[in-house]
């Protein structure tokens, strides 16, 4: 995944959330904002130790309707979820591979991947 400075998520569009560590951030209205739970957001006090920090977008999950419209447009996609092996977890496929592994899960298990899963839809990095 990319890695951006702070200058450059300043200068891309409010509202992306961003990672650094265990730390969230997303900038609105020109203050950036950081937090590790939901709803405990705060202004952060710019000091010293932002400037040479790298953050990447984090991932927001989509339906899995959505996943597979994407996919279908040629996007890559990925599931996580508590049935699949992990290493699938940080993996993007294109659709064919994703049916393909939902071919291979038990019929009881393809409606669990498929409801429950976290769909993710790779980002171009290009906001």
């Amino acid at each position: 995944m990319k890695e951006y400075s702070l200058q450059e998520i300043f200068d891309l569009p409010e509202g992306i959330e961003y990672i650094n560590a265990d730390a969230h951030f997303e900038v609105k209205n020109g203050v950036l904002y950081n937090w590790f739970k939901p709803n405990d957001k705060q202004s952060v006090r710019l000091t010293k130790m932002y400037v040479n920090m790298k953050f990447i977008k984090a991932e927001n999950p989509v339906s899995f309707q959505e996943a597979v419209n994407a996919g279908l447009e040629g996007k890559m996609i990925k599931v996580k979820h508590y049935s699949l092996n992990d290493s699938w977890h940080d993996i993007y496929f294109g659709i064919n591979k994703i049916f393909e592994m939902l071919s291979k899960a038990t019929t009881k298990g393809i409606p669990s991947i498929i409801q429950e899963g976290e769909w993710y839809i790779e980002e171009n990095d290009e906001c």
